[in-house]
Formats: structure tokens, C-alpha cells, sequence
């Protein structure tokens, strides 16, 4: 009499071809939440990058003069700037997890970021380009 059910050689073979499966199917997966991982990097620094535009547009307003230079911050929201004996300090209304030590405003109103940390992570910043560490 015959028994239903499986021999040993096609569970076997069952758990071979998952594992071929498996095999193909992680390195895309981890190369698309790599990616997804420099996109939201990309973006949260475009963000940030867009929110010192707005505070230098706001504080060339307020005071009537324009403000460019060098720029440093340890928590990126309020950026120093040490010029002549002067120090001018710049808060930056972003709600991100971005922190971009070196900050470059130029003459032109262009920024570049440089020393850049999302999420804690390491990220440099060039314009339009971002990089991991």
C-alpha cells in the first residue's frame, strides 16, 4: 500500500532550490534598502540645505545687510560664525537629523555643506551629490 507524502529526496530538493532562491534574492534586496538609505540621506541634506537658505533670506532681511562666510555648528540647528571679532549666530528652524559641521554661504546665496551627519551616519555633501562614509 502506498503512503501520501513526501520522500526525503524532494524535501531536499524543496529546501535547495529556497536556498537558490534565497541566494539571489538578498544581495537585491540589501542593494535597494541601500539605496533608499542614500536617497533619504539625499534628501534630508537637500532639506537642511534649503532650510539655512531660508535663514540667511530671513536674517539678510531682518538686518539689512548680507550674511556669507564660514559657518560651523554642533547641533545644526544655530550656525556660528566667528568674523572680525564678530560673532554672528544663525538659527536654522529644521526638525531633521541633520548636522553638517562646515557651512559654506557664498556671495551668491549658494551653500555647501561639508562634514555631514544624518541619522548619525557619515555623509559628505557636494552640490547635488551626496556620498556615503
Amino acid at each position: 500500500m502506498k503512503k501520501a507524502g513526501f520522500t526525503l529526496i524532494e524535501l531536499l530538493a524543496v529546501i535547495v532550490i529556497l536556498a537558490i532562491i534565497a541566494l539571489i534574492a538578498v544581495p537585491i534586496v540589501i542593494n535597494i534598502i541601500n539605496d533608499v538609505k542614500l536617497e533619504s540621506q539625499k534628501r534630508s541634506i537637500d532639506e537642511y540645505s534649503d532650510a539655512v537658505m531660508q535663514a540667511v533670506a530671513r536674517y539678510n532681511m531682518t538686518n539689512g545687510n548680507s550674511l556669507f562666510g564660514d559657518f560651523t555648528t554642533k547641533d545644526g540647528k544655530i550656525l556660528t560664525q566667528n568674523e572680525n571679532n564678530e560673532t554672528n549666530e544663525l538659527v536654522i528652524d529644521y526638525n531633521g537629523d541633520v548636522i553638517c559641521s562646515d557651512i559654506f554661504i557664498k556671495k551668491d546665496g549658494k551653500i555647501h555643506l561639508g562634514t555631514c551627519k544624518v541619522d548619525g551616519n557619515d555623509v559628505n555633501y557636494e552640490v547635488g551629490k551626496v556620498t556615503t562614509n
